[in-house]
């Protein structure tokens, strides 16, 4: 596998500042010397800002039910434990949001997310 390989895998968790810093490293020395991996970082970059600026512009339980089961992981039962409604309630805020966001990248709100 190239380094180019490597650093596209690495991106992800780089950009999110989840990565170790001996990788930090090997990825910055590395998009020092590569404008195709360079280009791909801007790229990857730019996307994650906008999906962020999407997410944060949802409305307050939409964004906080779609933060908490696609980023946190957390099922829709205790979702709606939490905001004192049922596990129905859950999904279906989130499928709306999940769609809010669709819509607002111009897309299909079953594809993805």
């Amino acid at each position: 596998m190239s380094d180019c390989n490597i650093i596209r895998d690495l991106l992800p968790s780089y950009i999110s500042g989840a990565c170790h810093e001996d990788t930090r490293v090997f990825v910055e020395e590395h998009l020092e010397k590569c404008e195709g991996c360079r280009k791909e970082y801007e790229l990857l970059r730019l996307c994650e800002e906008e999906l962020l600026s999407i997410i944060r512009g949802l409305p307050g339980n939409y964004r906080e039910v779609f933060i908490l089961h696609a980023l946190k992981g957390m099922g829709f039962k205790e979702i709606g434990k939490r905001f004192g409604k049922s596990e129905s309630w859950g999904k279906m805020t989130y499928k709306r949001a999940r769609g809010m966001i669709a819509e607002r990248l111009g897309g299909d709100s079953n594809v993805g997310l």
